[in-house]
């Protein structure tokens, strides 16, 4: 669009106003081009917009002023705003034809998903009961070995007059058990404090994966 295109489609658009207001405007508009010359005409056309748009705000402020022509001439349109298309209802009928028809493949698939969801929690608690068997199974080894080092420690202690080399080697392989014993009672300890509230949260953070939504972490 240049500038005698723009004038002439305003000029069109404002066909309803007198010719006297019509060629005032127009010829606003004229004056306003030769003072920004021909290399500024692009970015007038751009900053100035549609010339249809320019002549509704002119024709509205005229009838404004001229009740009498308005009446006459010019109409107010506001356009209703566009309906929203009416969404296709599928019938209940369908719905259920349909599903009547793929229940042979439905129904063991359901099954087929129920068991796997079923098996997943199940492995899931026996990881949990494993560890934690595991766990007990080695605080009571140690237990037993620290039974096991204080029972030949006294019994080298028995022997101390009888046979003093024999009681000195049963006192240091019973304090070497029972250190050893204390030593696995600390570390099951630790194990049961740190492990056991680390693996109860990551299996609930597994038995909520499913219901999570996809931005949310884990």
């Amino acid at each position: 669009m240049n500038r005698k295109e723009f004038l002439s489609r305003l000029r069109a658009a404002l066909c309803s106003l007198p010719e006297e207001e019509r060629e005032s405007a127009v010829k606003y508009y004229e004056e306003y081009f030769d003072e920004g010359g021909p290399e500024r005409e692009q970015e007038i056309l751009r900053e100035l917009g549609s010339p249809e748009a320019i002549a509704q705000g002119i024709l509205q402020d005229y009838a404004g002023n001229n009740p009498q022509w308005a009446a006459i001439h010019y109409a107010k349109s506001v356009p209703s705003p566009a309906s929203p298309p009416a969404k296709s209802k599928f019938p209940v009928w369908g719905i259920v034809l349909i599903c009547l028809l793929l229940s042979p493949l439905l129904i063991p698939l359901g099954l087929v998903g129920l068991a796997i969801i079923l098996g997943s929690f199940g492995a899931i608690f026996g990881l949990f009961i494993g560890c934690i068997a595991l766990m007990a199974a080695f605080a009571i080894t140690a237990l037993a070995v620290l039974v096991a080092g204080l029972f030949i420690a006294f019994s080298g202690l028995g022997m101390a007059l009888a046979a003093p080399s024999a009681a000195l080697l049963c006192v240091g392989i019973g304090l070497l058990l029972i250190g050893g014993s204390l030593l696995g009672i600390v570390a099951a300890i630790w194990l049961i404090v740190t492990c056991i509230p680390t693996l109860i949260r990551w299996i609930g953070n597994l038995c909520r994966l499913p219901f999570r939504k996809g931005g949310e972490r884990v």
